[in-house]
Protein backbone atom coordinates (compact mmCIF):
# COMPACT_ATOMS: atom_id res chain seq x y z
CA UNK A 1 0.00 0.00 0.00
CA UNK A 2 1.25 3.50 -1.32
CA UNK A 3 1.51 5.99 1.74
CA UNK A 4 -0.99 8.58 1.19
CA UNK A 5 -0.29 12.69 0.89
CA UNK A 6 -1.53 13.28 4.40
CA UNK A 7 0.88 10.31 5.93
CA UNK A 8 3.65 12.59 4.45
CA UNK A 9 2.12 15.47 6.15
CA UNK A 10 2.19 14.07 9.58
CA UNK A 11 6.00 12.17 8.97
CA UNK A 12 7.25 15.35 8.25
CA UNK A 13 5.33 16.90 11.32
CA UNK A 14 6.73 14.46 13.20
CA UNK A 15 10.09 14.75 12.58
CA UNK A 16 9.84 18.54 12.69
CA UNK A 17 8.82 18.18 16.22
CA UNK A 18 11.32 15.32 17.27
CA UNK A 19 14.15 17.12 15.19
CA UNK A 20 13.33 20.65 16.95
CA UNK A 21 12.78 18.83 20.37
CA UNK A 22 15.73 17.10 20.25
CA UNK A 23 18.13 19.94 19.32
CA UNK A 24 16.63 22.20 22.40
CA UNK A 25 17.52 19.56 24.34
CA UNK A 26 20.47 18.33 23.22
CA UNK A 27 21.51 22.38 23.50
CA UNK A 28 20.44 22.70 26.76
CA UNK A 29 22.68 19.92 27.68
CA UNK A 30 25.54 20.06 25.71
CA UNK A 31 25.91 23.82 27.77
CA UNK A 32 25.11 21.96 31.31
CA UNK A 33 21.65 23.96 31.69
CA UNK A 34 19.81 21.05 32.84
CA UNK A 35 16.68 23.45 34.35
CA UNK A 36 16.19 24.37 30.55
CA UNK A 37 15.11 20.59 29.42
CA UNK A 38 11.60 19.76 28.65
CA UNK A 39 11.28 17.10 31.74
CA UNK A 40 12.55 20.31 33.97
CA UNK A 41 9.97 22.71 32.64
CA UNK A 42 6.79 20.03 32.26
CA UNK A 43 7.79 19.51 36.31
CA UNK A 44 7.78 23.09 36.65
CA UNK A 45 4.80 23.80 34.62
CA UNK A 46 2.38 20.88 36.31
CA UNK A 47 3.53 21.94 39.65
CA UNK A 48 5.50 18.68 40.47
CA UNK A 49 8.92 20.55 41.35
CA UNK A 50 9.19 22.81 42.94
CA UNK A 51 5.87 21.52 44.25
CA UNK A 52 2.68 23.40 43.97
CA UNK A 53 -0.52 23.27 45.27
CA UNK A 54 -2.15 21.94 42.14
CA UNK A 55 0.48 19.44 41.76
CA UNK A 56 -1.62 16.60 42.28
CA UNK A 57 -3.86 17.87 39.17
CA UNK A 58 -0.44 18.22 37.38
CA UNK A 59 0.70 14.49 37.93
CA UNK A 60 -2.86 13.43 36.83
CA UNK A 61 -2.91 15.37 33.49
CA UNK A 62 0.62 13.92 32.72
CA UNK A 63 -0.31 10.37 33.49
CA UNK A 64 -3.90 10.73 31.50
CA UNK A 65 -1.89 11.85 28.88
CA UNK A 66 0.13 9.63 28.66
CA UNK A 67 -2.63 6.92 28.95
CA UNK A 68 -4.91 7.86 26.67
CA UNK A 69 -2.25 8.49 23.97
CA UNK A 70 -0.53 4.63 24.46
CA UNK A 71 -4.46 3.79 24.27
CA UNK A 72 -4.95 5.74 20.92
CA UNK A 73 -1.68 4.44 18.78
CA UNK A 74 -2.06 0.59 20.42
CA UNK A 75 -6.01 -0.03 20.95
CA UNK A 76 -7.30 2.88 18.23
CA UNK A 77 -10.60 2.50 15.57
CA UNK A 78 -8.31 0.40 13.84
CA UNK A 79 -6.95 -1.85 15.93
CA UNK A 80 -8.61 -5.50 16.25
CA UNK A 81 -8.70 -5.61 19.98
CA UNK A 82 -11.48 -7.06 21.67
CA UNK A 83 -12.17 -4.24 24.60
CA UNK A 84 -11.73 -1.27 21.62
CA UNK A 85 -14.68 -3.31 19.73
CA UNK A 86 -16.89 -3.73 22.93
CA UNK A 87 -16.12 0.61 23.48
CA UNK A 88 -17.28 0.88 20.05
CA UNK A 89 -20.39 -1.41 20.69
CA UNK A 90 -21.41 0.48 23.59
CA UNK A 91 -21.04 3.69 22.13
CA UNK A 92 -23.17 2.77 19.01
CA UNK A 93 -26.08 1.01 21.11
CA UNK A 94 -26.38 4.38 23.05
CA UNK A 95 -26.84 6.07 20.03
CA UNK A 96 -29.57 3.66 18.28
CA UNK A 97 -32.75 4.18 18.94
Amino acid sequence: MRPRRYTWCWIAWLAITVGIGAALEGYALRRGEFENTLSVHTRRVAGIYPQKPWHPVGRAAILLTALWVVNHIVFGPHSDSRLHRAMIDRMVRKVEP
